[in-house]
This record gives structure tokens, C-alpha cells and sequence, in this order.
């Protein structure tokens, strides 16, 4: 095996660009009978079960657990990194690890991601991340409170043993969230797992000090960059003129402390929900 990749995550038939780089891989194969004619992530050490919750992230945990290479990434069959006519890991270089250039948000990255899943789910990622990490507490007030940026599509590219250690700390959070979250079955709601990795991998990175290098994603019918489309910034624009209004009233300090809404102190106390208080502490009801 080439000892560099990139996982092309796929859950239809496509044509995937023939290069010794990207690896085809069917995520979500253990919810279907379907066959794409190449690996599926529901074979070796897989969380290929939960990927109606987990997305391309199904593909993430495979790659970390079954692959042994140099340097590992993930994509779409839809999305692809433009690497300029390079290999990847020429075109990384001297950076740690490649991400889609940054998502510019017209509010917070926090409020942005209270609406895309629910406030209750939101604090339940805070709860797990700071009781398992109480170390990132600045990076996520400065990254996710203080910020209007995100990467988005779950890509990157980087060492092996970066993948890892991102992976390694991302499941971990998740694992202590999936305890307490109560999954939607509206089928954007319920791809929650997916949505808050969009946010948290910029966390990881600026926390360990990576050096970024940032691309442009491209689709491979299309050669060009996604955000850079006049139709893109249409549907943005109009996508979060909604969430501006809807998040009129969370419009509070953040530079120093994690925000509390009482509302949901007093509903993870009814539920039995570990939260965080105002004062910054973890409680359980129990």
C-alpha cells in the first residue's frame, strides 16, 4: 500500500478520480445492501452502524483504526481537495495538516452551531469536551465564542499520527456525549455528530498549535472552488439572514467565560444531565 492517503468517503455509485492516492470507501455499507464495488467501513474495527449520526465520520474512525500509511486524509466523492497539480504531501509541505480553506460565518461559530443542531446537544458537547479536556476551555471561548469561522466538510490531510491523535480526542468527546444526547429522527437533526466535528476540528488544531496550510475544495465535475460560486453566496446569504435573526437574543459577552442559559441547567437537571453551572463547574443531578 502507497504510504500516503486519502479516503474518498462515497455512499452512492460514482467515478472517483484514478490517482495512488485517493482510496474509494463506501461509509454506511452496514445499513445497506448495497454494493459500490469497493471497501466498505463496516469491515475490521468500524463504527459503520452509526453512520445516519456520524456521517463521513463513520469513514474518519475507519481510516484511524484499519490503515497503516505515513500520512492519511478524508474527502468526498463530491468534494476534493485542489492540491494545484501537486501530490499531497508535496503540497502540505512544511505544514502540519491540510483543511478546506475557512468558512466565514456572519455570526458566531457557536450561535451558527446551536442552530444547526439543537442548544440542548450544543452543551452537551461543551459538558463532554471540558470535563474531559478542561485544558481547551480558552481555545474553545476564542475559536467557537469569539469567532465567525469554521472548516467545513470534515476533510483534512495530515501525519498519521496527527489523524490519530485528532481521532483519539474527537470519539472520546463523542463517546461521552452519546450518554446523554437524545438523537433526532429528522434526518438533518440526527446528523449531529457529523455537524459539530465541522467545528471542532479547527479547536483541535488551533490548540495544538498545527500549522494550517488551507485549500480550495473543488468538485471533480465542476473544477472550481466551491465557496467561490455567485449561487453559493446566494444560498448562504440567505441561509443565515434566518439564523441572524433567530439569534438575536444569544447576543451576550463571551470573551471570558462560557455562556450558561438557565433554560437548560434546569432541564439537564430534570433529565439527569451532567452540566456546566454558571461558575464554570461540571455537575451531575445525580
Amino acid at each position: 500500500m502507497a504510504r500516503e492517503k486519502i479516503l474518498v468517503c462515497a455512499h452512492k455509485q460514482c467515478e472517483i478520480p484514478k490517482t495512488d492516492y485517493l482510496m474509494p470507501l463506501h461509509v454506511g455499507k452496514a445499513l445497506t445492501e448495497k454494493e459500490l464495488g469497493f471497501v466498505g467501513d463496516n469491515s475490521g474495527d468500524n463504527i459503520s452502524i452509526k453512520n445516519r449520526n456520524y456521517c463521513e465520520l463513520t469513514g474518519l474512525y475507519w481510516g484511524w483504526k484499519n490503515l497503516d500509511v505515513d500520512y492519511l486524509g478524508l474527502c468526498h466523492y463530491r468534494r476534493y481537495f485542489d492540491f494545484k497539480g501537486k501530490n499531497p504531501k508535496e503540497f502540505l509541505g512544511n505544514y502540519d495538516i491540510i483543511l478546506p480553506k475557512l468558512n466565514v460565518l456572519t455570526m458566531r461559530a457557536s450561535d451558527q452551531l446551536m442552530h444547526l443542531t439543537t442548544r440542548d446537544d450544543f452543551y452537551i458537547m461543551l459538558m463532554a469536551l471540558l470535563k474531559l479536556y478542561p485544558e481547551y476551555k480558552d481555545t474553545v471561548l476564542k475559536y467557537l465564542f469569539n469567532s465567525n469561522k469554521c472548516s467545513l466538510f470534515n476533510m483534512l490531510f495530515c501525519k498519521k499520527e496527527i489523524y490519530d491523535d485528532y481521532c483519539k480526542w474527537l470519539f472520546s468527546i463523542f463517546e461521552e456525549m452519546e450518554k446523554w444526547v437524545k438523537l433526532s429522527s429528522y434526518s438533518r437533526l440526527a446528523r449531529l455528530y457529523g455537524f459539530l466535528s465541522e467545528y471542532l476540528l479547527l479547536i483541535y488544531c488551533k490548540h495544538n498549535n498545527l500549522r494550517i496550510k488551507y485549500a480550495s475544495v473543488c468538485s471533480p465535475n465542476e473544477k472550481m472552488e466551491l465557496h467561490n460560486t455567485e449561487s453559493f453566496k446566494v444560498l448562504l446569504k440567505d441561509f443565515t439572514r434566518t439564523f441572524v435573526r433567530n439569534a438575536a437574543f444569544l447576543s451576550l459577552p463571551r470573551e471570558k467565560k462560557i455562556p450558561v442559559m438557565g433554560t437548560n441547567i434546569v432541564g439537564f437537571m430534570n433529565d439527569g444531565i451532567p452540566y456546566i453551572d454558571e461558575n464554570e463547574n461540571i455537575l451531575d443531578p445525580k
